[in-house]
């Protein structure tokens, strides 16, 4: 059985987070082999080894001296365009998540993701049948600054207006549908 991946697509505090560890939690109770995984990881990595922190203690938009007066997100956004996908493709993240995941022993039944926004590393995870874009969006919240943005034709849209038992309730509604998708008992389309 081939790895699925589910990537949750949507600006800084839609939920994304959140989102990929219920939706982990959720599979893992169903007795799925899930992993959560970012195409930041190694960025993100790379600056908690920089800071001697780890990376979600970080305050992403603050401004660091170390930094020449840029935050850890501005420094995160330069490193992939000004560098990796300069120098390795645009594509490059979604390559290095996907190998991640085929190094995982045994091999998850799911990945979920919790930080696309480029149509190409989305692109670079398997199959067309085994990818899934669900996007998140928040009153509120939106891509300024970010380098990301949302992904045309998302397989399932999420509208978090900020009520948790809302957002859980649509995330187990999601599941619900992967779990079938993954026993073959619907379509793979989930629009």
């Amino acid at each position: 059985m081939p790895i699925r991946f589910v990537v949750f697509n949507g600006p800084a505090r839609a939920g994304k987070s959140t989102s990929t560890q219920m939706l982990v939690t959720l599979l893992r109770n169903k007795g799925y082999r899930t992993n959560s995984d970012s195409f930041a990881s190694p960025m993100k990595h790379f600056a908690a080894t920089l800071f001697a922190k780890e990376y979600h203690k970080l305050a992403k938009d603050e401004m660091v001296a170390e930094l020449g007066g840029s935050s850890p997100r501005q420094m995160l956004i330069a490193l992939s365009e000004e560098f990796l996908k300069p120098h390795y493709g645009e594509d490059i993240l979604g390559r290095m998540l996907y190998y991640r995941a085929l190094r995982s022993t045994p091999p998850p039944d799911w990945v979920i993701v919790d930080d696309s926004g480029f149509r190409a590393e989305f692109e670079a995870l398997g199959e067309p049948n085994c990818r899934y874009i669900v996007q998140l969006r928040r009153p509120g919240t939106n891509f300024r600054g970010d380098s990301r943005n949302f992904l045309a034709d998302p397989d399932w849209y999420i509208n978090n207006d900020g009520d948790l038992d809302m957002l859980r309730s649509s995330v187990y509604a999601l599941s619900t549908t992967l779990i079938l998708i993954h026993r073959g008992e619907l379509n793979a389309e989930i629009k």
